[in-house]
């Protein structure tokens, strides 16, 4: 094979299939490129930022919820409750536990980690805080100096954690936005340059295949009236090598619905990125709101505790009231009895005993106003325990919130493994789309047979057109033949195709 082959019509068809190819093969491998660079990039998102942010949220909710149990076992009454307190606080400090480890096992930047170390070793500082009140209510130190420690400490140690952890996650989510839209920038070149190549390939093949057709249409012209004769001949071949040409034409119409196909594949997983980024957006916003629903059902519980301790207050009244009609009844006691001996000494004389009903009368109006007393203060406390139970109504819903929220998280999260199954689904599509290229390629290939056999039996006709053959030749070859007598006949109709 020389350079003149290249100037012959072999070597055109041959630059005519080739360049296209190498071209679409091109755009391909860099599609493919980036989208596995967008799949690790969202493989990345599932696997490490997804589960940080997770735990992190993990976390806060197990400090508010150290926070509302300390604050609820203080405020109880009642020793079973202060106890049952203390196991739930016990329980949110393994909460807390296991979501550190957890988040400190996954791999995060160095810059997260440094400041997360504060978290770290503030740790132990705050489970040191929590043993401290736990011991102390058991040993019932008085509630002044726990309170203080609370207020102090406690609160210390907890404003830090939260104070970090928060400040990590909304520096991941930033960063998580930012990534997600650079993602959409790269799916859009890939877009631009699929569009572009196509259109490349088009304009190409257009401006090749006609600068052939008007060589071969000039040759023609001049041969048109030496082939007059032989026309009769050759028809038969000619309907075979049109038939041939449709199929080509056909296989070529299927390539270029192929690349359709692939075009709206990339469409479709453009989409479901976006699908993706909005989801992530909309789960950093329900974290926040749960965040808010606890912080609102732990002012709730203190509004409760408040409450309660009213209702202390008013039975310890109403202790002392019921200790006033105690003593009351018993000097009436006292008085009738002195009335009764008063009245054995006058005998038929009762001044005595007039003087000592008279204070049994004023001892029994002082007994019927402390009743008075007592059920005033009766109602009061139960308009007061009504506030309490309307006051744990409103916390109750809070924390019904806060599932509700979390349940939207998880719906959120099953809705981004979907978009994911369905990215692969939209890749799975590219793959078949090369394949059915591919089989339009060997159905060329099979039309192409069909051509040289439909060639072969036109060679019976082949010497009466010797003058003619040698032009073709000349095309075909791209240099003159001196002598057709030289030159194979096979040769001369097939080109060495």
């Amino acid at each position: 094979m020389n350079l003149s082959w290249f100037k012959g019509l072999s070597g055109k068809l041959f630059a005519l299939l080739v360049v296209p190819l190498l071209a679409l093969t091109v755009s391909i491998a860099g599609s493919n490129y980036y989208i596995s660079e967008l799949a690790s990039r969202l493989s990345k998102a599932t696997t490490v930022r997804t589960p940080l942010v997770h735990y992190s949220g993990q976390m806060d909710a197990a400090t508010n919820d150290i926070s509302r149990f300390v604050w609820m076992a203080l405020g109880s009454e009642d020793a079973t409750e202060q106890q049952r307190a203390i196991e739930r606080l016990n329980r949110a400090q393994h909460n807390f536990e296991q979501a550190l480890q957890k988040y400190l096992q996954l791999p995060q930047s160095a810059e997260h980690a440094k400041e997360f170390e504060q978290v770290k070793n503030r740790w132990p500082v705050l489970k040191e805080n929590i043993s401290w009140i736990t011991t102390a209510l058991q040993n019932q130190t008085p509630e002044p100096e726990i309170k203080a420690y609370v207020r102090k400490d406690l609160k210390e140690s907890l404003e830090l954690i939260d104070g970090v952890n928060q400040a990590i996650t909304e520096e991941r989510m930033v960063k998580m936005e930012k990534e997600t839209q650079q993602e959409q920038i790269e799916v859009s070149r890939v877009e631009a340059l699929v569009s572009i190549v196509g259109l490349l390939v088009g304009v190409s093949v257009l401006a090749l295949g006609a600068i052939q057709i008007r060589r071969v249409v000039r040759l023609m012209d001049q041969s048109v009236q030496a082939l007059h004769l032989s026309s009769k001949d050759v028809s038969a071949g000619s309907e075979q090598l049109a038939a041939a040409s449709l199929q080509v034409a056909g296989s070529s119409t299927e390539s270029a619905s192929a690349i359709e196909e692939t075009v709206a594949t990339m469409e479709e997983l453009t989409s479901m990125v976006k699908v993706g980024a909005d989801n992530g957006r909309q789960a950093a916003t329900l974290a926040q709101e749960s965040r808010q629903y606890a912080v609102v059902g732990e002012k709730e519980i203190g509004a409760l505790i408040e409450s309660m301790k009213e209702v202390s207050e008013k039975a310890r009244k109403m202790a002392e009231a019921v200790a006033v009609i105690d003593d009351l009844s018993f000097q009436t006691n006292l008085l009738a009895l002195n009335a009764a001996v008063e009245a054995a000494r006058a005998g038929e004389q009762g001044k005595g005993f007039a003087v000592v009903a008279e204070a049994v009368r004023s001892l029994a109006q002082r007994s019927a106003s402390s009743a008075k007393d007592i059920h005033a203060m009766i109602k009061e406390s139960q308009i007061t325990i009504d506030k309490g139970v309307s006051i744990a109504d409103r916390g109750g819903e809070a924390l019904r919130n806060i599932v509700n929220s979390i349940q939207k998280v998880t719906d959120l999260n099953a809705e981004v493994a979907v978009a994911t199954q369905e990215q692969s689904h939209g890749i799975s599509q590219m793959s078949v789309a090369m394949n059915q290229m591919d089989s339009s390629t060997q159905q060329n290939a099979a039309a192409s047979e069909e051509v040289s056999a439909s060639a072969q039996a036109m060679q019976n006709q082949a010497l009466q057109l010797e003058a003619i053959a040698a032009k073709l030749y000349a095309l075909v070859h791209g240099k003159e033949k001196g002598s057709l007598a030289e030159t194979p006949l096979k040769h001369l109709v097939l080109g060495k195709v």
